[in-house]
């Protein structure tokens, strides 16, 4: 069976992280293992100053990125990026990690990954080793080439200002018969 992915798109401040959070919401209603990551921003004097890293399966969480510069965090745009982090994330991402989940969620793929870091292995590793269905989160600028990256045909894109949370998780359950 060819994945399934479920591409939740807006642009920056838009929520697509919190309408992935209610999908979760959902899925714990349901019953529904899933596992990833979610990548939880936060933000100081209107800006957005750092995001958190949250294990969907383990709930544990880790500064993933900040703007204050830290010594030997790689720099990406505006934003430092913290190694232990990413290791946090693609441990999360692991098909090893995810074994029993129903679904795997992935917030966000964007530039990085797109240069063949951050979580680009990881969705390499999984896309040629599981045959679940996932839900990415991509910046609405970014998607076509995200879908052209890796080669997605099987797909369904949700804005999150024309969408709801619960037309996703059906979807994604008629689309791979979870139950």
């Amino acid at each position: 069976m060819k994945n399934f992915i479920a591409i939740i798109t807006g642009e920056s401040g838009d929520g697509k992280t919190g309408f992935v959070a209610e999908i979760t919401k959902i899925l714990d209603a349901k019953k529904i293992r899933y596992g990833g990551i979610l990548a939880i921003g936060y933000w100081k004097n209107g800006l957005r100053d750092s995001f958190e890293l949250c294990d969907l399966l383990s709930r544990k969480k880790i500064v993933f990125c900040q703007r204050t510069p830290v010594e030997k965090w790689e720099k990406l745009v505006s934003f430092y990026i913290n190694p232990q982090g990413e290791n946090f994330g693609n441990r999360a991402l692991s098909p090893e990690h995810l074994k029993g989940v129903k679904l795997i969620i992935i917030d966000e793929i964007g530039p990085f990954e797109l240069q063949g870091k951050g979580w680009a292995t990881a969705i390499e590793n999984l896309l040629r080793e599981v045959s679940l269905p996932m839900l990415w989160v991509v910046r609405q600028s970014l998607v076509n080439e995200v879908v052209a990256h890796w080669n997605i045909d099987n797909f369904a894109v949700y804005e999150v200002r024309q969408s709801n949370p619960h037309e996703v998780v059906d979807k994604i359950l008629q689309e791979n018969l979870i139950e």
